[in-house]
């Protein structure tokens, strides 16, 4: 019968095979620098344009921010809120220009955004998230709840944004923080952009076999992202020389292994 030692190796072998698949390109970084503005305009709808003049615009390392120290997290890069601790600004921008080189590299967009309280997220002009905030905010508009504890550190994901956006050379991503009221301790920024490329899938489920035989055996499992199938295995986990494909695109994974042998450690 096929052994234990055959099922590990088999697993170890398609589990290489996805991961190796796997090619994400970080666009923008955690902690990247960012051009901002913290004194309370209203910047309209114009600064989100990746033509829009910055260069007056300070610049500062995520995480940017204020009143984080006291709660033993302190900013990377403090920002004003202006002279009335009772009555601080309600909105502050930032904008950071990237590079790309061809869009079609990629099939869509993870964004991750530290975000205290509301955030809307712009790139090239057009809106590509938004959380804690109303629809058609305007600069004084106040984020929909106040955000606290570790949820003002935590990275909000949105993922499957379409790379429509994206243009060949430059591009500009221009963000807006809401404050949850003029009275609130702090503001918290960094922000994170993924490009997925194709084939850069996840495994959601298994890997797990199926349907054996003496000869045989089905293996199955699951990705995030509709790929191809590729299965290596062998006699020994360093010399899996045998391998099976499917070049169909699918998110269920099911590849039969034939020519097994009972007398056999796959």
């Amino acid at each position: 019968m096929i052994t234990h030692s055959t099922f590990k190796t088999i697993l170890i072998g398609m589990l290489l095979a996805v991961a190796n698949n796997r090619a994400d390109t970080t666009l923008v970084a955690k902690n990247s620098t960012w051009k901002y503005l913290d004194n309370g305009s209203n910047q309209g709808t114009g600064w989100t344009a990746p033509d829009f003049i910055d260069t007056a615009w300070a610049s500062g390392p995520g995480e940017l921010g204020y009143g984080d120290s006291s709660e033993g997290r302190p900013e990377a890069w403090v920002v004003s809120y202006g002279s009335d601790a009772n009555n601080k600004y309600i909105t502050t921008y930032f904008r950071r220009t990237f590079s790309v080189v061809n869009p079609a590299d990629f099939t869509s967009l993870r964004l991750g955004v530290v975000r205290d309280d509301g955030v809307a997220v712009y790139l090239n002009g057009a809106e590509i998230f938004r959380n804690n905030l109303p629809a058609g905010a305007a600069y004084n508009t106040v984020a929909t709840i106040a955000i606290s504890g570790t949820a003002e550190a935590t990275y909000q994901s949105a993922t499957g944004i379409p790379t429509s956006a994206l243009v060949a050379g430059n591009n500009v991503l221009a963000v807006e923080i809401h404050q949850s009221g003029v009275t609130s301790s702090d503001i918290s920024f960094d922000l994170e952009l993924i490009g997925v490329s194709p084939g850069s899938a996840a495994v959601t489920r298994g890997p797990y076999l199926t349907l054996s035989t003496p000869s045989s055996m089905i293996v199955r499992w699951r990705t995030d992202l509709a790929i191809d199938s590729r299965v290596h295995f062998g006699t020994t986990l360093a010399g899996q020389t045998f391998s099976v494909s499917d070049a169909t695109a699918t998110t269920e994974h099911s590849v039969r292994l034939t020519g097994l042998s009972t007398t056999a450690t796959f």
